[in-house]
């Protein structure tokens, strides 16, 4: 395993409106969960980016830095929020 892998977390992500994720620590530890960044009700779409975007960045800050994160390619929307986050 390279060092960078080895002395970092590493973020792994199922992009959704609810976003399943898992975390290796740095200790090798292993937590996952899932997230909801669905807009409310007079919140414009780009609210799931901005709450995407600052969870993300407390997931770094408290896991001590991430050396990669990990995330699948989307193919196919099956439903109209897919289409909206994928599009």
């Amino acid at each position: 395993m390279p060092v960078a892998l080895r002395l970092h977390a590493v973020l792994a992500l199922d992009l959704g409106t609810t976003t399943g994720w898992a975390l290796r620590g740095r200790d090798g530890g292993i937590t996952s969960g899932t997230m909801t960044f669905r807009p409310g009700r007079f919140e414009g779409g780009g609210m799931r980016f901005l709450r995407f975007r600052a969870w993300l960045t407390e997931v770094a800050d408290l896991s001590g830095g991430l050396a990669r994160i990990a995330f699948e390619e989307v193919r196919r929307h099956v439903s109209t929020d897919s289409s909206h986050v994928y599009a």
